[in-house]
């Protein structure tokens, strides 16, 4: 199972990019991506970026990508 965390503002993500181990790093479509382990959970971190559409674009992205459970 995939958690998929999406983040607005740079704060928000590198709290957590920190914390993240075995970090696999990916860009598309102007967004970077961060896969790792979290707790010993798989999970995908962007930041999106504020307002409905970035956040709906970096949703897209994380869904067809990574397919978070």
């Amino acid at each position: 199972m995939t958690v998929a965390i999406i983040g607005a503002m740079e704060p928000e993500v590198a709290i957590l990019k920190q914390q993240l181990a075995d970090v696999n790093e990916s860009t598309n479509a102007g967004f970077t991506f961060y896969a790792g382990k979290l707790n010993d959970k798989d999970v995908v971190l962007v930041q999106s970026g504020i307002g409905k559409v970035a956040s709906t674009i970096a949703t897209t992205l994380v869904i067809d990508k990574f397919k978070p459970s």
